[in-house]
């Protein structure tokens, strides 16, 4: 019987930074399958953030 769920190896963690202004900053890990769908879902979350990005860019 398969699965509904995806499976483990489909998701992957990404840790990034929310801006809320320009001196308040948070960071958040999110598991999604893709970067854009983890600053999406941020981005809904914190509606009043300026900027969301990945805070460890240069990996």
């Amino acid at each position: 019987m398969e699965k509904n769920n995806l499976k483990e190896e489909e998701w992957n963690t990404y840790e990034c930074e929310v801006y809320l202004s320009h001196c308040a900053c948070i960071t958040k890990c999110v598991k999604a399958r893709t970067l854009e769908a983890a600053i999406a879902y941020l981005e809904k979350k914190y509606p009043e953030a300026t900027c969301v990005i990945e805070a460890d860019h240069w990996r």
